[in-house]
């Protein structure tokens, strides 16, 4: 019979898991199979009823894959929400954008 999994490696194994990380990097970092992986995740998931552990996880993947980490989200939904506030549409902002590069090559 298999030791059992302490709590350490259960928390690990979700933070990894919830920030994205595959079930094969999860398992070869904490050194587990890839099935008690998928285990402690699926034992996880079972007390979250109507959670959006799902949508974070997902959110967290994508981030991974254009090269941000979800601490880097927060600074672009603020400027979001400062762009969404100012009432300008997205080609006004893009062009605010392109001419604030414009003005600090020219003088940098």
């Amino acid at each position: 019979m298999p030791a059992a999994i302490n709590e350490q490696t259960r928390k690990q194994v979700i933070h990894q898991w919830v920030g994205g990380d595959t079930r094969d990097k999860i398992a070869i970092d904490n050194r587990i199979g890839e099935g008690t992986v998928s285990g402690i995740v699926n034992d996880w998931k079972r007390g979250l009823e109507d959670s959006e552990y799902e949508s974070v996880r997902n959110l967290a993947v994508d981030s991974k894959k254009q090269g941000l980490a979800l601490s880097d989200l927060a600074s672009r939904f603020r400027l979001y929400n400062i762009i969404k506030k100012s009432g300008a549409n997205e080609d006004q902002i893009e062009s605010f954008i392109i001419n604030c590069e414009r003005y600090c090559r020219f003088r940098g």
